[in-house]
């Protein structure tokens, strides 16, 4: 088996995993809010990881982060997350998952290597959520990060139970918007 690649120091990633077989992976709000739980915590255990961004959605989520020590190996990080939350899936719906593995892949991970992908990332990861058809306007979709980055966006619903990431940008949208032509998913 090759030798994965370390997370370097100081790069961002662009995170994210999706559930077996495309299965649904949250199913109410207090199965959001118990993620959002998880992840807090172990973003706490784990202060070497910044999370930027995120967007979390009925099978799979996405997320932005920052590794901020040499050689950590970002992929412990990511298997408590997933186990923990694999496990509370099971314990709470006990027969509607046939095998522990729930998550499709250990995780998938790109490199952030210049400021336009980055921004391009920022978009597509906030506003998955109409990417997928899950709601017409992003304002009604409650478990993304975008409420955080952009002040200018207004939420209309309450946020069960979000993390507070680690990264702001005045006007971030409206400047990407502007410069960048042709954005498509």
């Amino acid at each position: 088996m090759p030798k994965r690649k370390p997370f370097e120091e100081n790069w961002v990633y662009h995170i994210y995993n999706r559930g077996l077989e495309k299965q649904k992976l949250f199913f109410n709000k207090y199965d959001y809010e118990k993620f959002f739980r998880n992840l807090e915590k172990f973003l706490n255990d784990f202060k070497n990881i910044k999370l930027l961004s995120y967007c979390v959605l009925p099978n799979h989520f996405h997320f932005i982060i920052q590794n901020k020590e040499e050689w950590f190996d970002l992929s412990n990080f990511m298997r408590q997350i997933q186990s923990s939350y694999a496990k509370y899936l099971v314990e709470k719906y006990k027969g509607s998952f046939w095998k522990w593995q729930i998550f499709e892949w250990r995780f998938n991970s790109k490199q952030i290597t210049s400021e336009k992908y980055f921004n391009k990332c920022l978009y597509y990861v906030n506003y998955n959520a109409i990417k997928h058809w899950i709601v017409d306007k992003i304002e009604d979709y409650p478990y993304s990060s975008l409420f955080q980055l952009d002040p200018g966006v207004q939420q209309n619903k309450t946020t069960p139970g979000s993390v507070r990431v680690n990264f702001s940008l005045e006007n971030w949208l409206q400047e990407f918007i502007e410069n960048f032509e042709d954005f498509e998913f």
